[in-house]
């Protein structure tokens, strides 16, 4: 196996939980001796700074957050709809960032690029133009050519389905190579997978600080309820509901809530409740029974590796189909976004905790996951471009 000698990598916390997979890559090709460089945004940069891998952010006038809030205001405002004859704002912002990107990598010299889903336009912009491939680390389930289900069903709304099926997916078809950063056996599998497409397993990686001590702390089991890093409309609904549902139940619930505004609606916490902001969930997920969460890819392949069992409540982006695959899988039990509420929430919530099968699923996942070793599948799969 012949190891990239350099490497860069491109990730935005623009994409929410979609850059973690590609750090768990980078730290394994470090780790195996290639000299890795993160091209990042200010807040991702703060986020991997403890993996002491060498990084480089983007001027804040390339910010991609801010430029996605411009780009959304300036088509509102235009009233033109979103088909396939819409450009493509992941190729704008590459545009606009190219020069940048030339820069870092005539610095780098690199002999591969890798990408997490929202920096794949200025990955595949800087591969043509310097003759070298790029690998796209999918950070969720398998979706494009030969796919098993509708667009509709596992993308929320219109506006989801148009970024996934004429933004990601024109993009991820233009990669060297593809790893699925998930677990082929969650997934629904396309009928046929492209010969430069790879199920590697989940890449689980996530920042070690902001540990609070109180989780080494002895008593009942945790119970973990989290919503997005990045805010969606309404989604705090989950949390109420959950620690509602919860706050008669035999366990400690957890609920983080990285927005502060957000954190103000939850309002007054049930006795058995902890209120937090960040939290590295995989201390909480090894003293957890439950997770309620809001389905997102990397939060559920967590709890999977960990043997919980959940309630999800797909609320937004890929989230209808991280759930529709926990759900069918059976470790999950589902609560549809137009049909929350306490009585359903706390429903699902006696199901999962009161019907030892969720938890045997979990856990029998969970040891298959643990005998694997994804990340030393992925490098090897990379180092054959």
């Amino acid at each position: 196996m012949s190891i990239p000698s350099s490497v860069l990598a491109l990730i935005t916390a623009r994409g929410g939980g979609d850059w973690p997979p590609v750090i768990a890559l980078a730290r394994g090709l470090s780790d195996r001796g290639s000299r890795v460089t993160i091209l990042c945004d200010d807040e991702s940069q703060q986020l991997v700074s403890e993996t002491g891998l060498h990084t480089v952010p983007v001027p804040p006038d390339l910010d991609q957050t801010e430029f996605f809030r411009r780009w959304s205001q300036r088509m509102k405002e235009s009233g033109a709809p979103r088909d396939a004859s819409t450009p493509n704002p992941l190729v704008e912002w590459s545009d606009l960032s190219a020069q940048f990107g030339q820069d870092v990598f005539s610095e780098v010299k690199p002999d591969l690029i890798v990408s997490s889903l929202f920096s794949m336009g200025l990955a595949d912009e800087l591969a043509r133009a310097n003759g070298i491939p790029w690998c796209f680390v999918n950070p969720s389930f398998y979706f494009g050519d030969f796919s098993t289900t509708e667009w509709g069903e596992d993308w929320y709304g219109d506006r989801m389905v148009w970024i996934a099926r004429d933004c990601f997916l024109p993009l991820a078809r233009q990669a060297d190579i593809v790893l699925h950063a998930t677990d082929p056996e969650f997934d629904f599998q396309p009928k046929q997978l492209p010969p430069n497409h790879h199920y590697v397993g989940f890449l689980l990686w996530e920042p070690r600080n902001g540990r609070p001590e109180y989780l080494d702390k002895s008593g009942d089991p945790w119970a973990l309820v989290t919503v997005s890093t990045v805010p969606q409309v309404d989604e705090i609904t989950i949390a109420q509901s959950a620690l509602a549902a919860l706050a008669d139940r035999p366990v400690r619930t957890l609920v983080t809530v990285p927005d502060p505004e957000a954190r103000q609606e939850l309002g007054h916490l049930p006795g058995n409740a902890t209120l937090g902001g960040f939290v590295p969930h995989t201390p909480v997920l090894k003293r957890s029974s439950i997770v309620v969460s809001h389905a997102g890819h990397g939060l559920v392949s967590k709890a999977l590796y960990h043997g919980v069992p959940m309630v999800l409540v797909p609320w937004d982006r890929d989230q209808p189909g991280v759930a529709d695959r926990a759900e069918d899988m059976g470790f999950a039990r589902v609560v549809r976004r137009d049909e929350v509420s306490l009585s359903t929430v706390r429903e699902a919530v006696e199901a999962v905790l009161d019907n030892p099968k969720y938890a045997q699923i979990a856990n029998e996942a969970s040891v298959r996951l643990k005998a694997t070793d994804s990340v030393d599948l992925a490098c090897e799969l990379v180092s054959q471009l």
